[in-house]
């Protein structure tokens, strides 16, 4: 997968099933579901693509931010771009 596909898979995570965590909710619960499911998501990915190169490790977090660019933009708000040369590390997306 690349970042195109990245983005498609985002597009369709947002689209294709209300019930999955989403980033941006009112309610402090759905904040708390979405901070735990970015984070173990996050976490696992590293898990199985250690040992892949940049350009794949980063692809997790590209989708998360992907996510909330879209949520959050529906909303007008501005979400941090991911760079190239970033990684997942620890469960974050980190330089």
């Amino acid at each position: 997968m690349d970042e195109d596909g990245v983005k498609r898979a985002a597009r369709a995570f947002v689209r294709n099933d209300p019930y999955f965590p989403r980033t941006g909710r009112e309610n402090p619960d759905d904040g708390a579901l979405w901070d735990v499911f970015e984070e173990r998501f996050l976490e696992r990915s590293a898990e199985i693509l250690e040992g892949e190169g940049e350009e794949v490790r980063r692809l997790p977090g590209v989708l998360i931010w992907e996510i909330k660019r879209i949520i959050e933009g529906r909303k007008g708000k501005a979400v941090e771009r991911v760079e190239v040369g970033q990684g997942v590390e620890g469960g974050r997306v980190s330089d």
